[in-house]
């Protein structure tokens, strides 16, 4: 099963390593009123915390950012563009994690945010309207050599929603190929805290050399892009 890198975003070296036009596919689930909390002991999801991750200097982050194509994918993966009802939802904004927050970091004093907000900022339409969705921004490098594909959470939902569920799978689907198959994943409160109505928050998944060289090959005719089994507290 693959591991789950989950938490503070702001020890890493950042190294945002250009991908093909589907790393900015999104995948969206609406599971609304239905939707109910998973248990928070779910055993099957490996959880790395701020404490797990590699200490290391902020002023250490290098931004090589290229310029993606923005698609979009429901969760039957069918590519779909933007509507004109999304050009009328506000603009997204971007939310720093709970336990980063709580360590005094800001957008504004904070390399790694400021970047991912300036991504933000270019698409500030990103996300269907009434929906939860998920989609992958761009590959992280770390020093040791490891690495993690980071992701945006979009809450266009109507209320705010805490502690998400869901598994994910992201691969080929004319090859059989994954980088991830109906991996769990947990956005916990007291890590991410609560993600606002029409707010995004970033998370990573741990991927490998060959994930790497496989999402470099999707495109919007063969990747697959699903979340699956989401499970969501509202906030009201």
């Amino acid at each position: 099963m693959n591991k789950i890198r989950l938490g503070s975003l702001l020890i890493i070296v950042l190294s945002l390593v250009g991908c093909s036009s589907f790393i900015e596919t999104e995948v969206t689930q609406t599971d609304d009123e239905d939707t109910a909390k998973k248990d928070t002991n779910e055993e099957s999801t490996d959880v790395i915390t701020k404490e797990d991750q590699h200490d290391l200097d902020e002023d250490e982050l290098i931004d090589e950012t290229e310029n993606t194509e923005d698609t979009e994918a429901t969760e039957d993966s069918e590519s779909i563009g933007q509507s004109e009802t999304s050009l009328n939802i506000p603009d997204l904004k971007l939310q720093l994690q709970k336990i980063d927050k709580e360590a005094g970091k800001t957008i504004e004093n904070n390399v790694m945010y400021a970047q991912l907000n300036a991504a933000i900022e270019a698409d500030p339409k990103k996300g269907l309207p009434n929906d939860f969705s998920v989609y992958p921004y761009n590959i992280v490098d770390y020093e040791d050599g490891s690495m993690s594909l980071l992701f945006f959470a979009v809450n266009r939902l109507h209320a705010p929603i805490k502690n998400i569920y869901f598994e994910i799978t992201l691969g080929n689907v004319n090859t059989g190929e994954y980088i991830y198959e109906q991996t769990p994943v947990t956005l916990e409160e007291d890590t991410f805290g609560i993600i606002n109505t029409d707010s995004t928050i970033p998370f990573l998944l741990d991927i490998n050399q060959e994930g790497e060289a496989l999402l470099n090959q999707l495109t919007n005719e063969n990747g697959e892009l699903l979340i699956e089994n989401t499970e969501l507290d509202f906030v009201e």
